[in-house]
Order: structure tokens, then sequence, then C-alpha cells
């Protein structure tokens, strides 16, 4: 076995932390010790919010910043704050700028370093992969450039 970054390994557990179906679980920062401490917990975005037509299996994507929780299923963004409270609820295809019948695969990561929000999806019916950008650490702002 090799050594992960901490960075990698902070963001593997806020991701494994969601396999408890329509949990999310905010963790402390990872330290040089194995132990982990769980902050908060609460209901995730499920799959029937974003995807009413019942997508399967359901492509969940969970990110932490600095403010906010990220979670992306099937069709939609949930932004929270580490409390649990609903910030804002998007659908991909706004965010995106696409329509919603064909759309795949959406993944999210916030990147310390640049203070951005990443996010892309598969566009199947143009058979492209589309990616957008925050302007900042705060994902409920708008302004996205995809």
């Amino acid at each position: 076995m090799f050594p992960l970054p901490r960075r990698l390994v902070g963001a593997m557990i806020v991701s494994l932390s969601f396999f408890a179906p329509g949990i999310l679980a905010a963790h402390a920062a990872v330290s040089t010790s194995s132990s982990v401490s769980i902050l908060s917990k609460f209901s995730g975005l499920n799959v029937f919010e974003s995807c009413p037509s019942k997508c399967y299996p359901p492509d969940v994507q969970v990110a932490a910043g600095p403010n906010h929780i990220g979670e992306m299923v099937n069709l939609a963004l949930r932004v929270f704050l580490k409390d649990g409270t609903i910030v804002k609820t998007k659908m991909l295809s706004t965010l995106f700028n696409v329509g919603n019948d064909s759309i795949s695969d959406p993944k999210l990561l916030y990147d310390a370093p640049s203070q951005r929000w990443f996010a892309s999806l598969v566009d199947v019916t143009t058979n492209s992969v589309k990616m957008a950008v925050s302007a900042g650490n705060d994902p409920t702002v708008d302004a996205w450039k995809t």
C-alpha cells in the first residue's frame, strides 16, 4: 500500500460516509491519527426528489467545502450548511444549460487551493462531458461558469 495525501483521504471519508442511504455526515478535519469525529448527520437529497421518474441507480456525489456540503444525485444539486440546513436545490439541467432527458453521471468536487467547486456530467444527447466551475467558495451563487 502507498500513503494517500490527506486532502484525498478527507474527500474519500466524506464520500464514503454517504453509503448509508439518505444520510450525510460532516466530518472533522483529518488528523494524523486514524480517528474521525462525526459532527452532525442529516438526511440528504434522495433519488426520488432529484429524479421523479425514479432514475436507477442513483448517481450520488458528495463534496465538502469550508462552509457547505454539496450533493448531486442524478439530476439535481443540493447545497447544505454543515449542520444539515438546506440552502439551495438546483436542477443540473439549469446549472449546465442542457436538457435533462439524457444527462448522467454527475461529479462534484471542492478544490481548497483554488476555493472553487467543480462539477461535471455526461450529456448523452451530444456525446460530451459538460463542466461547471463556481465563482468562489460559495456554491449557492448562480455565477457558475460552464
